[in-house]
């Protein structure tokens, strides 16, 4: 008996659209389906969502291999990026990374396209020896640097200070009365901060004309069942702000005035397991002694506490 094969190319746009909006594609999917005919590429419409990425600390090769964790698929990728090649780096949501050399050199660099922008040094004080790549403590974009709105911040120095800069200025402005700043987001249409304890500030940048100097202000006080931890973060929490203490691997997490359960269904990634956190190496140690490696990366379960190791190939 003669077998048939099937069409592909002729299942109804439809039907296909259908299948490609159940199915939650990943950005390998949609390529692979664009690949079988034109009828299926023309036929998804979707914009591409590309994996979470945790980027691996540099490794101590001599290579200019930097190495990307897909957390959704458990896979290690590797991209050959010279330009960043003995330099701490931060990802950002725009498909940028912004690093920082010990040369004091800023730069945001696309590792896709291979664009690049350099931004105006942060000197240290004279009277200061903190000369480590842990200088700048953490850069954070408010949006795409391709667009004329871009505003980045960072956490700098001994003392943890804020200050920002855009695109094309010739320095940076520092924010008076930052001290101890454990990180930075942007929300909202603003930047907000949290200290070393919990209290979250709000970045007054006084863009506007007549505006007084930049400040931070209080936004709220640390909530009283907040524990002092080694770390403190602020992130965007489905639409929430939300301050997530660390304290040796185990994460505290407070949205708005009360501790929640973080029950965020992470719609924008479905491969990725809901009420966890991802991450990867946040230690400025590891940056200058152990190269990192993925010596702190994992995915830590917020509903029994328990921290999965993930893969990182390679060792």
């Amino acid at each position: 008996m003669k077998s048939v094969l099937p069409d592909w190319a002729n299942i109804p746009c439809d039907v296909v659209c259908y299948i490609v909006g159940k199915i939650h594609p990943s950005m390998q999917d949609i390529v692979r389906m664009g690949a079988v005919c034109q009828s299926w590429q023309a036929s998804i419409e979707l914009e591409p969502k590309f994996p979470i990425c945790l980027m691996l600390a540099e490794r101590e090769d001599d290579n200019d291999m930097r190495r990307f964790l897909t957390a959704s698929e458990d896979r290690v990728m590797e991209l050959e990026l010279s330009e960043i090649r003995g330099r701490r780096c931060w990802g950002t949501p725009f498909g940028w990374l912004a690093s920082y050399s010990l040369d004091f050199e800023i730069r945001l660099f696309n590792p896709l396209s291979r664009a690049s922008f350099s931004l105006p040094l942060i000197s240290p004080d004279a009277s200061t020896s903190f000369l480590e790549l842990s200088f700048i403590f953490k850069l954070i974009l408010s949006s795409s640097p391709i667009s004329p709105n871009c505003i980045v911040e960072a956490i700098y120095g001994q003392t943890y200070s804020l200050a920002f800069v855009k695109p094309g200025d010739q320095q940076w402005t520092r924010i008076d009365s930052t001290r101890s700043i454990s990180d930075v987001t942007y929300f909202d249409g603003n930047f907000y901060a949290v200290n070393r304890i919990g209290k979250v500030f709000r970045c007054e940048l006084g863009l506007d004309e007549g505006s007084s100097a930049p400040k931070c202000v209080e936004f709220t006080d640390k909530p009283p069942q907040f524990n002092r931890t080694e770390l403190n973060f602020i992130v965007d929490l489905g639409g929430h702000l939300c301050v997530i203490g660390c304290n040796y691997g185990e994460y505290q997490y407070i949205k708005e005035y009360g501790e929640v359960e973080m029950e965020y269904i992470n719609a924008d990634y479905p491969a990725c397991t809901s009420n966890c956190i991802y991450f990867t190496d946040n230690q400025s140690e590891f940056y200058s002694t152990t190269k990192g490696d993925g010596v702190n990366t994992g995915i830590y379960n917020c509903a029994n506490k328990e921290i999965l190791r993930l893969p990182v190939g390679g060792r």
